[in-house]
């Protein structure tokens, strides 16, 4: 595994008692989960929009920021509540393996969807980063999220990126040592909403004062 040799290059040996921290990326279908897990790891799957391209979970150990990550991707999930044989999968890893952070992949342009997943896993109470992708699309579309003001709601970091062109890779390491698990996770019915913007993007129900439509 080319993992492994970068690691056994680094001086480190996997056999010693370091402790291995565990990364799940979970998020909507397409949301760049994949990308991201090439980003971080070196380490390179197929990055498509075909169904099951990644059914099974790919592992990979690197190193970030000095410590020694397996970092799992994931097929796309939409909530804890089981849809489909994959969800049942990523559901499974999460409770058994629980791992130490979790990066919610958010496509900004499924803004509306991703929330319902992100209360879910915030009532985890695991240490958890955003990492907020195609912000790039959105302001095409004439749309602008508040990073800053959605990561103070929601209580986690939120990291602007655009994944393809591993724009916010570095943020996302240093968001990953500094995650903790939020103050006070969202219940649902806590998020306020919105008009529909219409367009392609017909983002309704969304943090009002989050999203701004220039």
């Amino acid at each position: 595994m080319k993992a492994n040799r970068r690691l056994k290059r680094s001086g480190l040996d996997l056999a010693a008692s370091q402790t291995v921290k565990k990364i799940a990326i979970l998020g909507l279908p397409n949301t760049g989960k994949s990308q991201v897990f090439n980003n971080l790891t070196g380490d390179y799957t197929l990055v498509s929009n075909f169904p099951l391209t990644t059914v099974e979970m790919k592992r990979t150990k690197c190193l970030i920021n000095g410590d020694i990550y397996e970092v799992i991707d994931t097929p796309g999930l939409h909530c804890l509540y089981i849809h489909s044989e994959e969800e049942l999968i990523v559901r499974d890893m999460i409770f058994s393996e629980k791992p130490d952070v979790i990066i919610q992949c958010i496509d900004a342009n499924q803004l509306k969807q991703s929330l319902t997943l992100t209360v879910d896993l915030l009532e985890l109470g695991i240490p958890m980063v955003i990492s907020l992708n195609a912000i790039d699309e959105t302001t095409k579309r004439g749309l602008w999220i508040d990073s800053s003001r959605l990561s103070r709601l929601l209580g986690v970091p939120v990291i602007e990126s655009i994944a393809i062109k591993q724009l916010g890779t570095k943020e996302l390491k240093e968001a990953i040592k500094l995650a903790r698990p939020a103050k006070r996770p969202l219940r649902y019915g806590e998020i306020p909403s919105i008009p529909s913007t219409g367009g392609d993007l017909e983002i309704q129900k969304i943090l009002n004062d989050v999203v701004l439509v220039g």
